[in-house]
């Protein structure tokens, strides 16, 4: 029997070493495998990337060339004269030297088709096999004018574009038309010049550009190019040229996010890898690759792993089986001590050296822990008691300038005050209560900016420090009281905060402690979160004329909670620092009178307003001492009575005033109308007729306006015989093109599409 059962335990350990030896392999053949597909599928995405950077390199390299040439000094004396004076087309000698001069410019091309040079002024074209004279259609928008356009707006002399199938240029008195088609290279003549004279087109071959951008690695995958509007204008499935990438399934499912990037795309069509780079032109450079054809190759690799993983384990097993032989005594006696530990009666560990090893190491990171913070309670008594000496004046400035170093506080700090925290509370228990209030602003504070803390005559002071200029620091300051008062208003206690003068160095914290504590004196006892300063008072206008301003705005449009932030934010601007009481009443003077203001505007009933009133003002003003006595006058007898009364106004006046707009947006549409001019005819405020419009009508002024003018111009397209270029005019357009290019963007159809199909 028991050479039984040991045989079975010497199993039992046999397979457990070949689990555990095994299992480290595993995991590395696993993580190797799957970290040389990654890497390969990345190298196939580098391949892609670097083809589209060479290509888009490759045409911009183009346009570079044709930049420099046609801004060179012979071409600006070619442009120059053709530009300026009148061109015979029938004289050959006339005609060379232009043609000669694109000829060459073509000559030195691999891949272009025609070039031509336009003069829209004389209406001619002259290429460098073709040339005559042209004639524009008013009922076509003119591709290239709006070209030109697009080259002004950006900024840019010379670009490329892609034309699409356009009869604009005819040859007067003959047949045929000029081959300007696909990918075009447009360059504005002059160059350097805000004239529309003329421009350059240089027709690019759809076949030699495919000779250009064809691969020399190893990849299949051709170049798809679409256009900064989403409009594909090159690509060996010609099926493609043409449309929006929006229309075509495989490029719908690509998101162009980013400037370049692969994803991995899947439709009904198959699963593609897609690869894209955006110009620095707003074209897409993208190739696709099938998801089969890459992963194909990462399999045949993954199964050449596998097998040779496969080896390398049974060969491991090998080795281990014979290894197990040799260690299976001494495994054996370690398991049966291990088997045989326990605790003593004291619960200490015995006969287990790995729970005492491991119970060893729990001690030692405890006592770890435990060390460090007594550690950092030491340095804040230290910090504390050192801040104790300064207010005290116990240290020499030589004394405290070596202890500063000593006890770990940090020097450079350029703004430096004293905050003091008192709880005036009728629930107050003493020294209970001012560890409350520590525990509770501990929360607050930032701890990148105490630098130290202490209790000191029943008030807890805070030695703050940061190397941010005065006002920053102040305003800081300020912001931390706020917070820390907010915090006691919720719990029904009230708190006190004294703010010293910002200092220097640490010789004077004494007298900002007496400053800071010195500003507590100041207490209006039926204010809550009183927040003072002992510092001294920026210069410049203290009354918040602008938040006066929003507070009048935010009472005539009725939003009570933006009233009740503005006048929160006013009344503490004025009460937040200490000041002269007269000061205080002139404030709220002047802030009653802003309010006031109101009930003189035209537009709003004078007489409802000043019913609305309280009979004595003054007297209820003289009430006012402090935040919540301010806001409560204001509330109760002024903004509230207000606001019912222009509440009650406000609709059938809106309607009215709504009304007056849109008649003389009817009656005013042909002129330079605009929501400025119609509200001072209107006697109002732009922003309130805005509203007021928006609210009425469910349109902005300029949608009503925009919509209106396009309503006549469908009218006077059916019913009258007006020109384009008179509608036009009359409707504020600048040229006809740009109302053809709007009119088109609603419809669909041109002007002159739209009068011949819809007119009787």
């Amino acid at each position: 029997m028991n050479k039984l059962h040991n045989r079975s335990i010497r199993l039992q350990l046999i397979l457990v070493l070949l689990l555990i030896s095994l299992l480290p392999f595993v995991l590395l053949g696993l993580y190797t495998i799957h970290k040389t597909t990654t890497v390969m599928r990345d190298q196939v995405f580098e391949m892609e990337m670097e083809y589209l950077d060479k290509s888009s390199i490759q045409l911009e390299s183009y346009l570079q060339y044709a930049e420099s040439y046609f801004s060179s000094t012979a071409t600006q004396e070619i442009m120059s004269k053709y530009f300026y004076s009148d061109l015979n087309y029938r004289e050959y000698s006339s005609l060379v030297s232009v043609q000669r001069w694109l000829g060459n410019f073509l000559s030195q091309q691999n891949i272009t088709r025609a070039a031509y040079f336009i003069n829209f002024e004389k209406n001619y074209v002259i290429g460098n096999t073709l040339t005559g004279f042209y004639v524009q259609d008013d009922e076509t928008e003119n591709i290239l004018m709006s070209l030109i356009e697009e080259s002004e707006q950006q900024n840019k002399t010379i670009f490329w574009t892609n034309i699409p199938n356009w009869d604009g240029l005819k040859r007067t008195g003959k047949n045929g038309y000029f081959e300007i088609e696909g990918i075009t290279l447009f360059i504005k003549c002059p160059m350097y010049s805000n004239s529309r004279q003329g421009a350059i087109l240089v027709s690019i071959d759809s076949g030699l550009m495919k000779d250009l951008l064809k691969r020399t690695d190893s990849q299949n995958s051709s170049m798809t190019i679409i256009d900064e509007h989403g409009t594909v204008i090159y690509c060996e499935d010609s099926s493609w040229i043409g449309k929006s990438a929006e229309d075509i399934p495989v490029l719908d499912e690509v998101d162009f996010g980013t400037d370049r990037n692969t994803c991995y795309i899947q439709n009904s069509s198959g699963s593609y890898y897609a690869s894209y780079l955006k110009g620095s032109n707003g074209w897409v450079y993208m190739t696709l690759n099938e998801a089969g054809r890459v992963e194909s190759s990462l399999n045949h690799l993954l199964g050449t792993y596998l097998m040779l993983g496969g080896c390398i384990v049974c060969l491991l097993l090998a080795v281990i089986l014979l290894i197990c032989r040799w260690l299976y005594t001494p495994i054996r006696g370690l398991v049966m001590r291990i088997g045989s530990a326990g605790e003593d009666k004291t619960g200490r560990v015995t006969g287990n050296e790995f729970r005492i090893i491991e119970a060893g190491v729990d001690s030692m990171m405890t006592q770890k822990q435990l060390l460090e913070k007594q550690i950092l309670l030491f340095q804040n008594s230290l910090k504390e008691l050192f801040l104790l000496k300064l207010i005290k004046n116990q240290l020499s400035p030589e004394q405290a300038d070596k202890e500063i170093d000593e006890i770990g506080i940090e020097r450079g700090n350029q703004s430096m005050a004293i905050l003091v925290f008192q709880m005036v509370s009728q629930e107050d228990s003493g020294s209970a209560g001012l560890l409350q209030l520590m525990e509770r602003i501990y929360g607050v504070l930032p701890l990148d900016k105490t630098m130290a803390t202490t209790i000191f005559n029943g008030l807890f002071v805070v030695w703050m420090g940061s190397s941010q200029n005065t006002s920053e620091f102040m305003s800081g300051l300020f912001q931390i009281s706020e917070t820390v008062a907010e915090t006691f208003s919720e719990e029904g206690n009230t708190i006190s905060v004294g703010i010293s003068e910002v200092f220097g160095d640490c010789s004077q914290v004494r007298s900002a402690y007496y400053e800071a504590a010195a500003s507590l004196a100041y207490h209006p006892q039926t204010e809550n979160n009183v927040l003072l300063s002992a510092a001294a008072e920026p210069s410049g206008p203290y009354f918040p004329d602008g938040l006066c301003s929003q507070l009048n705005f935010s009472i005539r449009n009725g939003v009570m909670e933006d009233v009740e932030k503005a006048l929160n934010r006013i009344a503490k601007s004025i009460y937040c620092i200490k000041r002269d009481p007269r000061i205080y009443e002139v404030y709220v003077i002047r802030l009653a009178a802003s309010v006031l203001t109101m009930t003189e505007e035209p537009d709003l009933e004078q007489k409802n307003l000043q019913d609305a009133l309280p009979e004595h003002i003054a007297e209820g003003l003289a009430r006012v001492y402090d935040v919540r006595s301010m806001c409560h006058f204001f509330m109760k007898h002024l903004i509230r009575p207000m606001m019912q009364a222009i509440g009650e106004g406000n609709s059938s006046d809106q309607e009215e005033l709504s009304r007056r707009a849109v008649t003389i947006i009817r009656s005013g549409f042909t002129s330079d109308l605009t929501l400025e001019s119609c509200a001072k005819q209107l006697g109002c405020h732009p922003m309130y007729l805005w509203q007021v419009f928006k609210e009425q009508n469910h349109a902005t002024f300029s949608q009503y306006l925009e919509d209106y003018r396009f309503h006549m111009a469908q009218k006077w397209l059916t019913e009258t015989d007006r020109s384009i270029a008179v509608i036009a005019e009359d409707l504020r357009y600048s040229n006809s093109q740009n109302f053809i290019r709007s009119f088109k963007k609603k419809t669909g159809l041109t002007p002159g599409q739209y009068r011949s199909q819809y007119r009787p």
